[in-house]
């Protein structure tokens, strides 16, 4: 795939795009996947939604919530998103829930 020097993509490039929801710890994406954006649902209270290549792997993302189910964040990554070998393993503490926008 072709990359524009600013980290987005050139027309004529494709990709096909999914999102998934996690609400509890654990798999998200079971294979290799390039993550593109994280969209959480914030607790009561302030945590983390950290996402590791696969069950035990590298912690790739560390994202802080913010208290207060109310205010959404969503966290782009730019360059052409970070890539998972293994796969996309979720930890939420005082997060409910973080949506991936990702690629296969």
């Amino acid at each position: 795939m072709n990359k524009a020097p600013f980290g987005g993509l050139i027309l004529g490039d494709f990709m096909t795009v999914k999102m998934i929801t996690q609400s509890t710890t654990g798999s998200a994406v079971a294979t290799a996947c390039t993550v593109h954006g994280v969209d959480i649902t914030n607790g009561a209270s302030a945590g983390t939604v950290v996402i590791n290549d696969g069950s035990g792997g590298s912690a790739l993302i560390s994202i802080n919530s913010v208290a207060g189910v109310t205010i959404p964040k969503f966290v782009p990554i730019e360059g052409g998103g970070i890539d998972f070998s293994i796969g996309a393993y979720v930890t939420l503490t005082n997060a409910a829930a973080a949506t991936l926008i990702y690629e296969q």
